[in-house]
């Protein structure tokens, strides 16, 4: 995870904790603040810019191992479309079809969150015009 941020061991602990899958409490436990602590820290700037830039690393990892490993259920899509008799691995086209349906819908997620990205700026620029 490359953030762009400066944040205290502490606050690093936490986010990486958090990232792990922990609870809030735990989480704070695991980075030895309060949980009141967490909480602030959740709301302000730069935890929360640092979080979020986290887990937009970790989505787009996750998307980019699903793109890379399409190769292998499409192989085996194709091969099972071609057979001339009914093909018996009903599981594994089940998988297939999960596979590349999740695949598809990722990429649907991402391309509408560039889209909001860029909505927000227009906003952001749009308020920034409008108060001068």
């Amino acid at each position: 995870m490359s953030t762009n941020v400066s944040l205290s061991v502490k606050q690093s602990r936490l986010l990486q904790a958090i990232l792990a899958g922990h609870s809030i409490l735990t989480s704070a436990k695991i980075a030895g603040v309060s949980e009141q602590t967490a909480h602030r820290w959740l709301k302000e700037e730069p935890f929360s810019s640092a979080l979020k830039q986290a887990k937009d690393e970790l989505f787009d990892a996750a998307l980019d191992e699903l793109k890379a490993d399409l190769g292998d259920p499409i192989a085996a899509l194709r091969k099972h479309i071609a057979a001339d008799v009914e093909p018996t691995a009903a599981s594994q086209m089940a998988a297939i079809k999960m596979w590349i349906d999740t695949a598809l819908q990722a990429q649907k997620i991402e391309q509408l969150e560039q889209e909001l990205a860029e909505l927000k700026q227009a906003l952001q620029a749009n308020d920034a015009y409008g108060q001068h």
